[in-house]
Formats: structure tokens, C-alpha cells, sequence
């Protein structure tokens, strides 16, 4: 169990202060008036509390593998990267967006291509099995 306290807890209906939030295997269980003595204490002073967010729509990878348009990165170099921004934001559930399409009516992008698109979503598949940052879907 992980016990947060002294931070400003953001709730549905306001900001807290003076709550403990308490935590077990990535969920929020309870707010208390003070930390279980089994708990991992973490002190928040001075931060802000909130549960992760979840963004449903991103094009963002496609900046991440293809900085440039003649450049592109290895694709698990650039979900890692990304990761790396999107936690700094406060994300820790992304449903990637990456367009797949055969004309070129919005313009032409070498990872909008089948394969491409095959291999990103076999990435974040492989994402699962080891150790991340946040989800990806």
C-alpha cells in the first residue's frame, strides 16, 4: 500500500488538503486522515494529486517516429520517448491514432502504410509483456 500525503488532492468536487490518499496495486483505494503503518509513504508537499489521464485520440507518435519528413526513428525508441512527454502531462492511458489510407488526399506519410501501421501495433502489443511507463492502446 502507498500512502500520499500532504499534497493537494484534485477530486471531483474540489481541491482537498489534509487527506491521505491511499493506493494498492496502481488503484486508488481510500482518502484517510493519516497513513496505515504498513503503508510506503510518499510526501506530495507543495504538488498537486490526481489520478492519471486518459487521452483517446493522439496523432502525437507519428511526430515521435517521424521527426522530420525524410527521418525515422527506430518505433520502439519512439514509444518510449513518448512516454517519457506524455507522463511528464499527467497521461498514463493513450489510444494512439495513426491514419491508414490509400490516396493521398491528406497528404503522403511513409508510416501510413499497412506494414507500418502492423508494426506500431505490434509494439505496443510487446509493451505489455515487460516493464512501461503507461498504457498504450
Amino acid at each position: 500500500m502507498i500512502a500520499i500525503q500532504n499534497g493537494k488532492l484534485i477530486l471531483p468536487d474540489g481541491i482537498t488538503e489534509g487527506k491521505t490518499l491511499l493506493t494498492e496495486n496502481g488503484l486508488i483505494t481510500a482518502l484517510a486522515q493519516s497513513a496505515p503503518e504498513t503503508a510506503t509513504v510518499l510526501d506530495a508537499r507543495g504538488r498537486y494529486v490526481m489520478p492519471g489521464l486518459i487521452d483517446i485520440h493522439s496523432d502525437r507518435i507519428e511526430q515521435f517516429i517521424q521527426p522530420r519528413p525524410t527521418a525515422q526513428m527506430d518505433f520502439a525508441l519512439a514509444l518510449a520517448e513518448c512516454e517519457r512527454e506524455l507522463l511528464l502531462t499527467g497521461i498514463t492511458t493513450m489510444y494512439h491514432s495513426i491514419s491508414l489510407y490509400q490516396d493521398e488526399f491528406f497528404g503522403k506519410s511513409p508510416l501510413r502504410t499497412q506494414e507500418n501501421v502492423l508494426r506500431l501495433a505490434g509494439q505496443m502489443d510487446a509493451l505489455r509483456a515487460r516493464e512501461h511507463l503507461i498504457r498504450h492502446h
